[in-house]
């Protein structure tokens, strides 16, 4: 996998440098980059000082910000290994994609993911979250989120709430009751410990049956001068207000 962008890469480096294969570097980040290059030195793995036109091909990318680095593939869980890992913690918010395929979608949601520390970002789309594209869009992110390929999607909703999770499907045109009413005392006190977060693509939004299935129906208010918000905004709206609740 190809990893470029100064935050990307440095948050890799930090995370699971002993994934790290290979390192180009830009001659004018030597600076930056000379503790990843000593690294590289004493692993005896090889480590390139190339052009920025290089860099371009390499990276297939010209947003590389000076650096890329070829690694192994960050581990992805499984539904069940992720369930037992949750039995453990007494609080839990977790994301679950429908459908969302889009890499810069992807990447921003696992960048304000990793910000207020989400459980485990739920996706049928776990090879579009593990883009180069979605890594730099993440900004580093993409390192501290953990991926759970949660295949079927139409079996998520019976699981979460086997293991007693309150499940909130989002949507701009269905709803039980706002954000801002779901967030204000007493009605948060009435969810479970533990919470999953459902958002869908942006052009068709959650499936019907998720809606129907989900334990509440919830909608972010707006003026409605726009249809609905990017599928990231919503993310990062909706995690913001439930963080302080949530967080452990």
């Amino acid at each position: 996998m190809r990893i470029y962008g100064r935050n990307a890469v440095q948050a890799t480096f930090k995370a699971r440098p002993n994934d790290i294969i290979r390192l180009y570097l830009a001659q004018k980040e030597k600076k930056n980059f000379s503790h990843v290059m000593k690294f590289m030195a004493n692993q005896k793995l090889a480590y390139h000082l190339v052009s920025e036109e290089e860099l371009n091909k390499i990276s297939e990318s010209d947003r590389h910000g000076g650096v890329c680095i070829i690694t192994k593939r960050p581990l992805i869980l499984g539904v069940t290994e992720w369930f037992k890992l949750m039995t453990k913690k007494p609080k839990a918010l977790c994301l679950c994609l429908e459908n969302v395929e889009n890499p810069h979608n992807l990447g921003a949601i696992m960048r304000v993911a990793a910000h207020f520390g989400v459980s485990g970002l739920l996706t049928n789309r776990p090879d579009m979250a593990t883009t180069s594209a979605a890594f730099r869009v993440a900004e580093g992110g993409g390192e501290f989120v953990t991926l759970v390929d949660l295949g079927d999607t139409d079996n998520v909703m019976t699981l979460l709430k086997k293991h007693h999770f309150t499940t909130l499907a989002t949507s701009s045109h269905t709803s039980d009751l706002s954000l801002y009413a779901l967030t204000k005392d007493p009605q948060l006190k009435s969810l479970k410990s533990k919470l999953a977060l459902f958002l869908g693509e942006e052009r068709t939004g959650l499936k019907a049956q998720t809606l129907k299935d989900a334990d509440l129906r919830l909608t972010i208010p707006g003026t409605k001068q726009v249809e609905s918000l990017n599928v990231a905004a919503s993310a990062a709206i909706l995690l913001s207000h439930l963080y302080p609740h949530y967080a452990h």
